[in-house]
């Protein structure tokens, strides 16, 4: 089987922070389309003042899922403050709750870190380049 002939798949995604109101009317939406629906639930808003979390993580329970649709993950998710170990973790908690994608996210990963290795090797040089230049300055003077 090529890639022409696999059955499409659809995966709805969701980023959420105190989605209680709209987000079980948004699934509800979607439901029958998709395949599977992956929340990922924040435990503080993406931007403004921290507030307390809403009841989204209980209508996320009580949404009806008889085929086994939805998986959701609870944490912070702050991507301006997150770290390269932050992104690559929360890339392997994807890998687990879409398993066929596993393989993917593994090469995706490797690639990633071995650029970030190839690029902290290309500042180490620019930096010891630097610093041998400005230590081994001379000034002539003239009289």
């Amino acid at each position: 089987m090529n890639a022409s002939d696999a059955p499409v798949r659809i995966c709805a995604a969701y980023k959420v922070f105190n989605g209680e109101l709209y987000l079980p009317w948004s699934m509800r939406s979607i439901y029958d389309t998709v395949d599977r629906i992956v929340i990922f639930l924040s435990t503080r808003p993406w931007n403004g003042p921290v507030v307390p979390m809403d009841g989204t993580e209980a209508a996320i329970r009580a949404f009806p899922d008889p085929e086994g649709k939805i998986e959701y993950v609870v944490r912070d998710f702050d991507a301006h403050l997150a770290g390269f170990p932050e992104r690559i973790a929360l890339l392997r908690t994807i890998a687990e709750l879409v398993p066929e994608h596993r393989e993917t996210i593994d090469r995706a990963i490797m690639a990633m870190t071995e650029e970030r290795k190839r690029r902290a090797l290309d500042a180490a040089g620019a930096i010891t380049e630097m610093l041998i230049d400005s230590l081994s300055l001379t000034i002539e003077e003239r009289a």
